[in-house]
């Protein structure tokens, strides 16, 4: 059986230029899922390097009111070794993208315009 990093996707930052927006103002939560795997599951090899690498769909709701951009960090906390992981490993980032954009198709070509991406 051919093993593969599992891959936790994580949003790890809103960019907020609203200094007074706080978690507690909000009064609904964002939510971000996939129809390709659950919340803290594996990824599907076919979204992995023994697959053919393409991005799972994404899609996420209720942004925080003020939110000006949003970024999606891609990470693998469990490299290069799940059994023995020494270090989160990047992937990828994606920046500056639009807040009105509220998901990312299974297989991804082009990103929603002026979204930045950088490589891990």
């Amino acid at each position: 059986m051919i093993k593969f990093f599992q891959i936790f996707i994580m949003i790890i930052s809103l960019l907020f230029i609203s200094a007074t927006y706080s978690i507690e103002e909000s009064k609904e939560i964002m939510i971000i899922s996939s129809s390709n795997f659950q919340n803290k599951g594996t990824i599907p090899v076919k979204h992995t390097c023994q697959g053919d690498d393409s991005s799972p769909e994404l899609s996420w709701s209720n942004i925080p009111a003020g939110t000006k951009s949003l970024a999606l960090i891609v990470d693998d906390p469990d490299a290069p070794d799940p059994a023995k992981p020494k270090m989160t490993y990047v992937h990828w980032v994606l920046y500056n993208m639009p807040v009105t954009v509220n998901g990312l198709a299974e297989g991804i070509k082009t990103l929603p315009l002026g979204t930045d991406l950088r490589k891990g």
